[in-house]
């Protein structure tokens, strides 16, 4: 396998995993709030959180000297953890309303182009950092 691929590929499970471990403790802290079991809707602060956490990790990649292309994988972990958070969410408590593909198609369009322009900007930052 292409060692910039394995690379790509192995960090954004990392960021993956940790997007998937952050919903899960949100939606653990609103139910013991709220005294019965609930989802989270992904609000601003899950968002602040998700980007923080593929800001360092491609912050990482770039202070290692990895490749450029490294960052599209860490990148595309929050369109994938999304898209599990809202099939657990499907399973666990059935959508009250549908929801419109044009809607799910921009949300994840917009939720990967964040994650790409976030990813590149850590991937810069540590690149920097690594230099001084």
């Amino acid at each position: 396998m292409n060692p910039e691929l394995r690379d790509a590929l192995s960090f954004g499970v990392v960021a993956y995993a940790a997007l998937v471990a952050l919903y899960v403790a949100l939606v653990g802290a609103s139910s013991v709030a709220a005294g019965e079991p609930t989802r989270s809707q992904w609000p601003t602060a899950t968002y602040l959180l998700a980007g923080t956490c593929v800001l360092l990790v491609a912050g990482w990649c770039g202070a290692n000297d990895l490749s450029a292309a490294t960052v599209v994988g860490v990148g595309v972990a929050p369109v994938a953890a999304a898209l599990t958070a809202g099939l657990v969410g499907a399973v666990v408590e059935p959508l009250g309303d549908p929801i419109h593909p044009g809607f799910l198609a921009f949300f994840l369009a917009g939720t990967l182009a964040l994650g790409q322009v976030v990813a590149l900007v850590g991937y810069g930052i540590g690149s920097v950092l690594a230099d001084l």
